[in-house]
């Protein structure tokens, strides 16, 4: 009888201190953190979906096109080596994926193993309630509140040539070539100096050369605060301008050629090229043929 009283006492004592809330909000967390994965996931399959349509649509379109003027063994020819070319950066982009994947799932695993420890053994550190509690709370910053700060930001971030703060020194019909207006007032710029012309990377655009100019945090305003005469050439909208659609690396040194000429001769003297990310891929090749000889 008293062992069976102690077995009773030690139920009873267990149901009334045990919170049984406790696993549902556990699981309540789970579940949202699962929805703001598959928030972001989406929102990240849209952006990259979007150009991949469009791209498709412009490869249709060319394609069409071919199909009536070049023979058949040559647009085949084509399309295997356009193929084997996709195969390559899938190939790339899977490797770099899985060995990302591995590393991350290592880490996590660990941090959970030791999570469970501490939470079946009264450990110190994370329990598995912690580790969760953080994962949400990681991915509701993602999935939501980054993205509305970004929007929040958009009046601040990056360049706004529409509002008319920078010259436009020269135009084809793939870019434009503005002037740098400092954003600090008490600097003005000093036109015997040495002419900057930044190249912005072609995928990532202008704007990530001007994250917050206002707050001291562009890459480009950096030379134009200095005095230093600083321009940036900019692409200009793809769907808008069918000259950018049919571009080609001739064209890129042909219009990099004509905007330096103009500002040599306004500067009395050579150009710096200053191209950033994929910019200064493209500068290099544009050098390489020189077609800027004498001006940069």
């Amino acid at each position: 009888m008293k062992k069976s009283s102690l077995i009773e006492d030690l139920l009873r004592s267990t149901l009334l201190n045990t919170d049984w809330t406790t696993p549902f909000r556990d699981g309540m967390d789970s579940a949202r953190a699962i929805q703001n994965y598959l928030v972001g996931l989406s929102s990240y399959m849209h952006e990259f979906m979007t150009p991949m349509m469009n791209a498709s649509r412009y490869l249709g379109d060319e394609e069409r096109r071919k199909a009536l003027t070049e023979s058949p063994s040559d647009n085949l020819e084509a399309q295997i080596r356009l193929l084997r070319f996709n195969m390559e950066i899938a190939e790339k982009g899977c490797t770099g994926t899985w060995r990302f994947l591995n590393d991350y799932l290592n880490r996590e695993g660990q941090e959970f193993l030791d999570a469970w420890y501490n939470t079946l053994c009264s450990g110190e550190g994370a329990t598995v309630k912690d580790v969760i509690r953080n994962r949400m709370e990681t991915l509701n910053r993602i999935a939501h509140e980054y993205p509305k700060a970004i929007q929040e930001v958009g009046e601040e971030f990056g360049f706004h040539f529409e509002r008319g703060q920078d010259k436009v020194m020269a135009e084809t019909d793939r870019f434009i070539l503005y002037k740098l207006t400092p954003t600090d007032s008490h600097v003005s710029t000093d036109d015997g100096l040495k002419p900057v012309v930044i190249i912005p990377p072609y995928v990532l655009g202008q704007n990530i050369l001007g994250f917050l100019p206002h707050e001291n945090r562009s890459y480009a305003h950096a030379f134009a605060n200095q005095g230093i005469p600083t321009y940036i050439r900019v692409l200009k909208p793809v769907a808008d301008h069918p000259a950018v659609q049919t571009m080609e690396g001739e064209d890129d040194v042909r219009d990099l050629k004509y905007f330096c000429g103009k500002l040599k001769k306004i500067h009395a003297q050579p150009v710096t090229l200053n191209g950033y990310c994929q910019g200064g891929f493209i500068v290099v090749c544009d050098m390489a043929t020189g077609e800027l000889d004498g001006l940069v």
